[in-house]
C-alpha cells in the first residue's frame, strides 16, 4: 500500500510539475504578439508572382490591421549566417540566425524597436540594411551597434557590406529549450513567401473568407491554400510536451484507483481483526470521534510515509525534465502540497465509511460471543 501510494504521490507532483511548465509557456512574453495573427504560406507561383498585389487588397480590408511579407515567422527563424565584422581591432566572423522582412515586420508582432531604426519602404539603402537583437551586442561587446558594418557572407565570395540600423528586443525565435541566440532581421527578398496577418477579432470568419478570394483570384496552379492562427501553430511545438502531461495524468488515475483498492482490503483486514478491540473500548466510555482517529491515524501514517518516499524520487525526474528547458518555471512547493493533501482526501474518502461503519456498531454485536 504504501509502494502503491508512493508511486500515486509521485505521478500527481508530475503533473503539477508539467502543468506548471506549460503554463508558463503560454503566459511568458516571448517579446512578440501571437493573438490574432494569421500565417499564409504562399505556394502557388501565380500568387508569388503577384505577393504586392494580394498585400495591397488585404490591407483594402477595414478588419485586416496590418500585413507583412517576411521569410519566417518569429519562432520559427532555423537559418543561420555568418559575417565578417571589420573594426579597428581586425575581422571577427559572427553568426546571425537570419530572417528576411519587410518594414511592417515588428508593427504586426509587436516587436520593440529599443535602439536605432526600422526600416523605410522604398528606400533603395535599406536592402543592405539589417536589424539584430540585444543578445550580439551584449555577447561581442559592442557599445554602439548601430551604424557597425559588415562585410560579406563568411561561407560565400559576396563582398557586400551590410549596416546594421536598428536594435530591437530579445525575442524567442525557437521554442523554449533553446537560449535566445544572436538574430537579425534583412530586408525582404525577393524569394519571401509568408505573410503575416494581423486582424480584428470581430467577424473573424468574413476576415479568412476575404483573404482566401483574393488568394485564389491570384493562383495560377493547384496548390494547396495554406493559412492558420499563429497561436495554435505555437503550441504546437509543444504538443509532444501536453501529451507527456496528458500520460502521467491518465497513469496518476490508474495508479490512484489501484492504490485506493489496495488501502479499502487493508483497511477491511485492520477493522476486523480489530472489532472486539472497538467493542471493549467503547465499553470503556471511548465516543465515536476517538475511534474514528485511532483507526484513521495508521493510514494517515502510511500516506505520510508513502509520500516522503515520493517526493525526492519525484523531485529529481521532474529536475532533469525541466533542464530540456533553457527556460522554465521553477519547481514550486504548492505542488507538493497539493500532492499530499489529495492523496490524504482520497484515502480518507477510502476508509471513511468502514471506519465509521465500526465505530458506531454496538458492542453486544462485536462481544456476543465472547
Amino acid at each position: 500500500t504504501i509502494f502503491q501510494f508512493a508511486i500515486s504521490g509521485a505521478l500527481i507532483i508530475a503533473v503539477m510539475v508539467v502543468t506548471s511548465q506549460l503554463n508558463y509557456i503560454e503566459h511568458h512574453n516571448p517579446g512578440y504578439d501571437r493573438g490574432q495573427i494569421l500565417r499564409l504560406n504562399i505556394r502557388d507561383e501565380g500568387v508569388r508572382d503577384k505577393r504586392e498585389v494580394l498585400i495591397n487588397e488585404l490591407r483594402k480590408n477595414p478588419n485586416i490591421l496590418n500585413v507583412s511579407l517576411a521569410t519566417y515567422f518569429p519562432n520559427s527563424v532555423n537559418t543561420q549566417q555568418g559575417r565578417h565584422w571589420k573594426s579597428s581591432s581586425g575581422s571577427t566572423e559572427v553568426s546571425f540566425y537570419t530572417i528576411h522582412a519587410d518594414a511592417n515586420y515588428l508593427d504586426v508582432f509587436n516587436i520593440q524597436l529599443v535602439d536605432g531604426r526600422n526600416f523605410i519602404p522604398g528606400n533603395r539603402a535599406d536592402s543592405s540594411a539589417f536589424l539584430i537583437n540585444e543578445t550580439p551586442v551584449e555577447t561581442y561587446g559592442w557599445e554602439n551597434p548601430v551604424g557597425m558594418q559588415f562585410t560579406g557572407e563568411s561561407s560565400g565570395g559576396r563582398r557586400d557590406t551590410a549596416t546594421i540600423i536598428g536594435v530591437i528586443k530579445d525575442i524567442h525565435i525557437a521554442d523554449y529549450k533553446h537560449a535566445i541566440a544572436p538574430f537579425r532581421i534583412g530586408y525582404v527578398n525577393t524569394w519571401a513567401s509568408t505573410v503575416a496577418i494581423r486582424i480584428r477579432p470581430e467577424n473573424i470568419q468574413a476576415t479568412l473568407a476575404y483573404i482566401e478570394e483574393n488568394y485564389k483570384k491570384l493562383a495560377t496552379t493547384k496548390m494547396p491554400y495554406s493559412i492558420s492562427f499563429f497561436d495554435e501553430d505555437f503550441g504546437k511545438v509543444y504538443k509532444a510536451d501536453r501529451q507527456l502531461g496528458t500520460l502521467i495524468y491518465l497513469f496518476s488515475i490508474v495508479a490512484i484507483l489501484i492504490a485506493c483498492l489496495g488501502l479499502y482490503g487493508l483497511t477491511t483486514h485492520t477493522i476486523n481483526i480489530r472489532l472486539k478491540e472497538i467493542g471493549i473500548r467503547k465499553v470503556l466510555g471511548a465516543d465515536i470521534s476517538q475511534l474514528m482517529f485511532m483507526l484513521a491515524s495508521k493510514f494517515i501514517i502510511l500516506i505520510l510515509f508513502a509520500f516522503a518516499l515520493a517526493s525526492p524520487v519525484s523531485y529529481f525526474f521532474m529536475s532533469k525534465w525541466l533542464q530540456n528547458f533553457v527556460y522554465h518555471a521553477d519547481i514550486s512547493v504548492f505542488s507538493f502540497v497539493i500532492a499530499i493533501l489529495a492523496l490524504l482526501i482520497i484515502a480518507l474518502a477510502t476508509v471513511s465509511s468502514q471506519v465509521w461503519k465500526a465505530a458506531i456498531r454496538k458492542p453486544t454485536e462485536v462481544l456476543r460471543n465472547e
